[in-house]
């Protein structure tokens, strides 16, 4: 399969992976691929100056060891420390950190000459598929377990069920999510000998990402009393729910688009609470009391008028 050139616009909500927060990740791939900092300066589209600013930070974190001008070595050790693990559940963190799951990509397709001959493709190398779709016209293939199918337009990417991360922000672990996605990427275009980039780059979005605060103290409550919570809302939509299925008392967000929002706001209440513990009781005194203190205010301002 060979790529066209294209000159197609993709919708802003495509994430492109050279974005700053994914440059750490990006640029550990390139350099495990053996790229020069020249290239890898390039692909990313940043100048050599600002690359070696992120060089630094993962220099700092000892992940990249320099060997030579211009020449690093992953450390394999350190990327294998960072917060990220399957199903097990025993390497949990403390109360109200997050854990990221349920992660779905969809990326779109440059112009690729034969794409619709794929299936040919498959048969002749021996390529393990599945037809699916209501025409049969979309093939389901695995790659270490994760289920890819291919479309004519696109490429959706299901992460492996239970496949967790387990980090201190919501953020972080959509990194880490998008980490490993870019590496399947990578090996779905060693297997199929062609590229999926546009204009140099991944044109993606995350279709979906949930996200769970986990041992969190409403949800053990509402665990032990063997109770349900479904919040809904104003679209209609479920973004907040209650889920024991690890033994973990989480508290999850799973609204199609705004779930990482979600577990930001959620997880700064819950903190703050856990640090300034107050009673709902307390919130409506103390908003009482300054909804009577402004309208005496008001009222001593209309006086003085």
């Amino acid at each position: 399969m060979d790529k066209k050139t294209t000159k197609k616009n993709y919708s802003s909500v495509f994430y492109k992976h050279s974005k700053k927060n994914y440059f750490y990740f990006s640029i550990i791939s390139l350099i495990r691929n053996k790229l020069t900092l020249r290239e890898i300066a390039s692909r990313l589209n940043v100048s050599e100056q600002r690359l070696n600013y992120y060089i630094r930070q993962l220099k700092r974190d000892n992940i990249l060891i320099k060997l030579g001008y211009g020449t690093w070595k992953i450390n394999e050790n350190n990327l294998k420390n960072m917060p990220k693990v399957t199903k097990t559940t025993k390497k949990t963190k403390k109360e109200n950190s997050i854990r990221g799951h349920a992660f779905v990509f969809t990326l779109k397709l440059p112009n690729i000459s034969n794409w619709f001959k794929r299936e040919e493709y498959l048969i002749k190398n021996k390529i393990s598929y599945k037809l699916i779709g209501i025409k049969n016209n979309i093939q389901s293939i695995k790659i270490r377990n994760n289920k890819i199918w291919l479309c004519n337009q696109k490429i959706v990417v299901y992460f492996k069920k239970g496949y967790s991360y387990f980090t201190d922000t919501s953020l972080e672990a959509k990194n880490y999510a998008i980490y490993d996605f870019l590496q399947l990427i990578r090996q779905l275009e060693a297997k199929l000998k062609t590229s999926f980039e546009i204009n140099r780059k991944y044109t993606f979005r995350v279709s979906r990402q949930h996200y769970s605060l986990i041992k969190n103290s409403l949800a053990r409550q509402y665990d032990r009393e063997h109770k349900k919570l479904y919040v809904f809302g104003y679209d209609n939509k479920l973004w907040l729910t209650i889920d024991n299925s690890y033994n973990l008392h989480e508290l999850e967000v799973l609204h199609p688009k705004k779930s990482q929002e979600d577990a930001n706001i959620t997880q700064r209440f819950f903190n703050d609470l856990r640090s300034n513990p107050t009673t709902v009781s307390e919130i409506l005194g103390i908003i009482k009391e300054q909804s009577l203190m402004q309208n005496a205010y008001n009222r001593n301002i209309e006086l003085h008028l």
